[in-house]
């Protein structure tokens, strides 16, 4: 079906709910004369008169009857899916894809995973922990955990590392025998 077919559909819908082109207009925020004109063109391309008019009312025609008790179940069951998604967007769920180098994965991801969880329990999270440099779109990720100097150019970042220091410590035997 067509974007105008389901529009005007919706249009005669409104008009009987209203209970007349007046009324359907201020609902819609559209002409009287637009929803008169767009009612005309549908019977006209259906080879049908949907509704009776009076100056002061409408009246549905058995065609028109018989339309509108077909269209209101689908009518609900396009609204009901409609709030599904809106639903949907107010509250995240799905999974999301994560990769970070060890380092970031154990003391960054891991310590707020179970707050996340418990918070959004309708997302998967997916950690992949690999030392190397993994191209973040190419390879699927949602989002990866990057040392500022390796992201490229065109990636969005935001620092998440709320100051945590890091510091490599070893023993000055330990740093001789591995600097030769």
């Amino acid at each position: 079906m067509d974007r105008e077919t389901w529009s005007d559909l919706a249009i005669f819908a409104a008009i009987v709910e209203a209970g007349s082109f007046t009324a359907a207009g201020v609902r819609l925020g559209v002409t009287t004369s637009a929803l008169s004109h767009r009612l005309r063109a549908m019977e006209a391309r259906m080879g049908v008169r949907l509704l009776n008019r009076t100056t002061r009312s409408v009246a549905l025609t058995e065609a028109g009857e018989r339309l509108l008790t077909s269209l209101r179940p689908a009518m609900a069951e396009v609204e009901a899916a409609l709030v599904a998604l809106d639903t949907d967007r107010a509250r995240p769920a799905g999974r999301v894809r994560i990769t970070a180098h060890r380092t970031a994965a154990f003391h960054l991801v891991l310590p707020r995973l179970s707050a996340f969880t418990e918070r959004f329990p309708e997302i998967t999270v997916e950690l992949v922990v690999d030392d190397g440099l993994v191209d973040i779109v190419r390879t699927g990720f949602d989002a990866g955990i990057r040392r500022l100097p390796s992201l490229e150019q065109d990636m969005v970042s935001v620092r998440i590392d709320d100051g945590v220091g890091l510091t490599m410590a070893a023993s000055p035997e330990y740093l001789a025998a591995m600097v030769r």
